[in-house]
């Protein structure tokens, strides 16, 4: 019952307004803004109807309003303005939206979208023609008309033309691989949403579309599922037989129909614990190709210092060559970083900050998603190493130039503005230096000498340096403590020293290590 409440809650949501997403450096902002979209044009048909109607960029219009509507409403398949006809291909948002005139409706073919909570609360319509132009139907569309009460009531869901409108039922198993779907060729948005107890599902066999979100799938980047699906089963055309979802995220021989299934779909289904199973064992295959054991838990697992850092610089470098793709698409942002794992689609800062937190959790490593205090327009982690914590920020892994790995505070609120804080609102302190051996604010000749000696005995029983000591050794974060980390630390020193006037005061602004590293020696953790 909470998840079909909570899946109605979402649907009043819709009535408020859509939620539009604006970017900033691969971060991403929400603002509401009103139901309606802005109507460009009006135009009143031969019944004395009035729509209201924008032009889009392919020159079709969208129908987002109307007045004076008939009981017998037929929809127009052209409008007028100015003299110019423009085909109407869709229905915005809350159009017909609580209206108690239309009892019949006519959908003319060359409609094809509908958009969220058309004629929702519609309760007086009873018959709808026509329709079979539609591929694609906005959450909520009919809800509590007498037409959509109608059709659930007679057999447990309804539908439009070929398009899923919706489907409830108590039933754990719904299969909808017999003829009686075979009509069934596109689900709308928010279709199942009222399917609590669904387990196993099996999709119509001429299925060619599903809409966004059937299942309200908004909690979908939790770290719990909120669907208990646990088998899906859709039908694979070049096979001729039906496949199972969970068997081909995992399959690395995937054929050209399910890579795109997977590619497109798997975030729709991303809140169901099938494609949890499936992203947590995928990610346990990344952890064997790292050499990193998988741990499920981040306590006791006995690791030292320079062992967490060690995994925490593996999992950077692998995120970093397998998931470049930094593309802000239209949308802000992916939907869920776990179908990252499966498909080719670019990210943003939040879906590399969300999977490296995932990745380290399940290797044992204490790792957090946190955003910038102060306009949460940017998202990295912070991940503890001993009993210090480093930020670290997998977005920068696509700019060979700037590195946001084990990087202090006062280099990241210099360089990418940001401060921390995590969904909690705990705020992190940073501020442990790499090559700072001796802890105390300065990157010197005595930390050179320090790393050299540290090198010299790291594997001796008579080592007198800390696990975390050793981590700040590492430089160049390259994975290994040398004789290079100390000639770079002597490099830099003679290099800061060049900057200073006879005063002994920097003539430019202070040059961080990682300054001098990634934009004076072109170093870069990625290689």
């Amino acid at each position: 019952m909470f998840k079909k409440i909570a899946a109605f809650c979402l649907a009043s949501l819709f009535a408020a307004g859509p939620i539009i997403t604006s970017t900033n450096s691969g971060a991403t902002t929400s603002f509401c803004i009103s139901a309606y979209a802005a109507s460009d044009y009006s135009y009143k048909d031969n019944y004395g109807v009035t729509y209201t109607f924008t032009v889009n960029a392919d020159q079709k219009a969208t129908l987002t309003g109307l007045s004076n509507a008939k009981a017998n409403l037929v929809l127009p398949s052209t409008v007028k303005a100015n003299g110019v006809s423009y085909t109407v291909t869709a229905l915005g948002n809350n159009f017909g939206k609580k209206n108690n005139t239309v009892k019949k409706l006519t959908i003319p073919a060359s409609i094809t979208t509908l958009g969220d909570m058309c004629f929702w609360l519609a309760k007086n319509l009873e018959t709808i023609n026509n329709g079979s132009g539609l591929t694609d139907v906005g959450s909520a569309a009919f809800y509590s008309s007498k037409w959509r009460t109608n059709q659930e009531n007679q057999r447990g869901y309804s539908t439009l033309g070929k398009v899923l409108i919706s489907y409830e039922t108590s039933d754990t198993t719904l299969n909808m691989s017999t003829s009686t779907y075979n009509n069934i060729e596109y689900i709308a948005n928010g279709a199942m949403s009222f399917m609590e107890d669904l387990k196993y599902l099996t999709l119509p066999r001429n299925l060619k579309k599903i809409g966004k979100d059937i299942l309200y799938s908004i909690s979908a980047t939790t770290s719990s599922p909120s669907s208990d699906i646990e088998v899906i089963k859709f039908y694979d055309p070049t096979l001729k037989r039906y496949v199972d979802f969970y068997d081909v995220c995992m399959s690395k021989n995937r054929n050209q129909f399910q890579q795109a299934f997977i590619q497109d779909y798997f975030d729709t289904f991303a809140c169901t614990k099938v494609a949890f199973k499936a992203a947590e064992e995928y990610a346990k295959g990344i952890l064997q190709e790292c050499d990193i054991t998988y741990k499920g838990t981040l306590e006791n697992t006995g690791y030292t210092a320079l062992e967490e850092y060690q995994i925490a610089r593996k999992l950077y470098v692998y995120i970093g060559k397998n998931f470049q793709n930094y593309v802000l698409r239209e949308d802000g942002g992916a939907k869920n970083f776990r179908s990252n794992f499966f498909t080719n689609r670019g990210i943003v800062c939040g879906d590399y900050a969300k999977m490296y937190e995932y990745l380290c959790n399940l290797a044992g490593i204490n790792c957090k998603y946190v955003e910038t205090i102060k306009d949460e327009r940017h998202a990295f982690n912070v991940v503890k190493i001993g009993d210090s914590w480093f930020n670290a920020d997998c977005c920068w892994t696509w700019n060979w130039g700037l590195s946001c790995f084990m990087t202090p505070d006062s280099i990241m609120e210099n360089d990418v503005i940001c401060h921390t804080k995590d969904q909690e609102y705990k705020q992190y302190d940073c501020s442990t230096t790499m090559g700072d051996i001796n802890f105390d604010g300065n990157i010197n000749v005595i930390d050179a000498s320090l790393i050299m000696d540290a090198y010299a005995t790291m594997e001796s029983s008579d080592c007198e340096y800390s696990s975390l000591q050793l981590v700040l050794c590492d430089v160049n974060r390259d994975g290994q403590i040398n004789a290079t980390d100390a000639s770079l630390v002597l490099a830099y020193y003679s290099y800061a020293a060049s900057l200073r006037d006879s005063n002994g005061n920097y003539v430019t602004e202070w040059p961080s290590m990682e300054y001098y590293l990634y934009n004076v020696r072109g170093y870069s953790i990625i290689l």
